[in-house]
């Protein structure tokens, strides 16, 4: 971490507490940035990847070709990497949020797929169990698509004969891919059933909890969650710390404790790239959760006087006179507050240069 001071020798020959130049305070923050930045990089270059191939196997898969499915499983093998390298996946994580319009289909059951494994590993399940649930998520909602990738069902007013026919969609789905493409039992389940609720109150069939898949109970979870923070009327999009507080206040109800439980340990309870205010009012956008506490992660924050290039990064583990005091929601910011904490527009800030330092400062 940053030192916040450093030894020096004063005139008398003795060592002394003091604070370190400015200059020096300036490249550490510089050197963060860019480290930050790059691994952004990396992950939107990745992520972009996988959404271009899931694009590409979604099509071949709606048009009966097995070379879909096969695509598929490559896919799974790359999301679960990332799934295991912390670093990559909190760096994916700060990006999941951004959708371009026309595509959000295939966003979804990506990131559905993602979060899905993420908290079957926290649950420790089996390396071949986390690649089931990943296959069942990623095609989840491929009963709500036509042959040709057209999304049916989109935000916004339906008529009554549309709300019944997306009622349908999980049977539709299991339908599309459980002939000829030997998808597993378990992950026909997950397409069939990842409406249902614990409680019974889901659909198609109202099941109830023991009537349920271990493996849905995971990917109702993620798919609710992602479905919370990117609903397609922007209105009614939560923020990531409002999505797990709903989740969380559904858990033994409607969803599965320790599934919900599992997602805050994994993401925590303000997931990266959600926009905080500290308890001194300051502002910031969560970077990296800290696994020793769930409520003290590290937040860039925005300094209206500092370039962005030198914004400050504060290990809330270090600071033990603020905590968070609330999430915002971008919208509830001014533009130019949102430009400079906004993940994505840290990527284009300026051009990567291979010869600077990989190290952070903190």
């Amino acid at each position: 971490s940053t030192p916040s001071h450093v030894e020096r020798i004063d005139s008398s020959g003795h060592e002394v507490q003091g604070f370190p130049p400015e200059s020096d305070l300036r490249a550490q923050r510089i050197q963060a940035f860019e480290h930050r930045r790059r691994q952004l990089l990396d992950a939107e270059r990745r992520y972009q990847e996988v959404l271009l191939e899931n694009k590409t196997l979604m099509r071949e898969v709606l048009c009966g070709y097995v070379r879909g499915m096969r695509r598929a499983e490559q896919l799974l093998m790359v999301l679960a990497d990332i799934v295991c390298n912390d670093g990559a996946l909190v760096a994916l994580m700060n990006l999941m949020g951004t959708q371009d319009i026309g595509d959000e289909f295939f966003y979804h059951s990506l990131n559905t797929a993602i979060l899905s494994m993420v908290v079957a590993r926290a649950l420790e399940f089996s390396q071949d169990d986390v690649h089931t649930v990943g296959m069942g998520a990623l095609f989840h909602d491929i009963g709500e698509t036509t042959d040709t990738g057209e999304i049916l069902y989109k935000g916004g007013n339906l008529s009554r004969k549309q709300r019944e026919a997306l009622r349908r969609h999980p049977q539709v789905g299991k339908r599309m891919v459980e002939k000829g493409f030997n998808f597993p039992q378990p992950g026909l389940d997950i397409i069939l059933q990842h409406h249902e609720r614990l409680n019974g109150c889901g659909y198609p069939y109202g099941l109830t909890d023991e009537q349920i898949h271990l493996f849905t109970k995971v990917v109702m979870v993620a798919d609710t969650y992602d479905d919370l923070c990117n609903n397609p009327v922007l209105e009614k999009s939560l923020t990531p710390y409002e999505a797990m507080c709903a989740l969380y206040a559904r858990r033994r109800s409607e969803f599965w404790e320790e599934a919900v439980v599992a997602m805050i340990g994994s993401l925590g309870v303000y997931p990266p790239s959600s926009v905080v205010e500290l308890s001194n009012g300051a502002i910031g956008v969560v970077c990296t959760i800290n696994p020793e506490n769930r409520l003290r992660p590290l937040v860039l924050l925005y300094e209206p006087h500092t370039p962005r290039q030198e914004a400050l990064i504060l290990n809330l583990m270090e600071e033990p006179t603020l905590h968070i005091k609330r999430g915002l929601r971008p919208s509830q910011l001014p533009r130019d507050v949102w430009d400079y904490l906004n993940p994505r527009n840290m990527i284009r800030y300026f051009a990567y240069t291979p010869t600077e330092p990989q190290t952070p400062a903190i």
